[in-house]
């Protein structure tokens, strides 16, 4: 082997050593952690996700109506502080929202708990009037051990004529 093709071989061969230990994981993560994704931008440590649920009436969207701040693909609820904050841009008077939240486990989504937003603090889910809400970390898990897990988080709009879910938004919740 020449000089020159020697001095190729070993960059080559650190880069199918480096490429190697990376590896995919499948859509729904294929762990009881509620799945896996890999690192966004900045080096973000891969975590549990919503990617591959399968249960019917869980998939992630939100109505154009209602903004959400932090607009994140997977929002924090483990720690007190955490919150997801919400404008809705046609509420009506006498509109009441409220969460019911599950856990994601192997592409499946187990309904947890949920309420309404309060006009007073120390709730999870406080309504500040007006169309503007808020949910506040922790959400705690009742029938799961183990995690931390991806959450699917319903938020819904009631009048006094009909019921309309806004968003399915994924969350992370605390370990169990």
């Amino acid at each position: 082997m020449a000089p020159s093709s020697r001095r190729l071989v070993l960059p080559v061969l650190a880069l199918a050593a480096l490429l190697a230990g990376c590896t995919t994981a499948p859509a729904g993560g294929g762990s009881s952690d509620g799945g896996g994704s890999a690192p966004a931008g900045g080096g973000q440590a891969a975590g549990p996700d919503c990617d591959g649920v399968t249960t019917g009436g869980f998939e992630l969207f939100r109505e154009p109506r209602l903004s959400v701040t932090p607009d994140v693909a997977v929002a924090p609820m483990t720690e007190a502080g955490e919150r997801l904050e919400f404008v809705d841009s046609e509420f009506q008077e006498g509109t009441t929202y409220s969460y019911e939240y599950a856990y994601v486990a192997d592409g499946s989504a187990f309904t947890q708990t949920g309420a309404p937003f309060f006009d007073s603090e120390g709730m999870n889910g406080v309504d500040e009037g007006g169309g503007r809400f808020r949910l506040e970390g922790p959400l705690e898990l009742t029938t799961a051990s183990g995690g931390p897990y991806a959450g699917i988080v319903t938020i819904t709009a009631t009048t006094s004529s009909s019921s309309k879910a806004l968003a399915n938004l994924c969350v992370l919740l605390p370990a169990g």
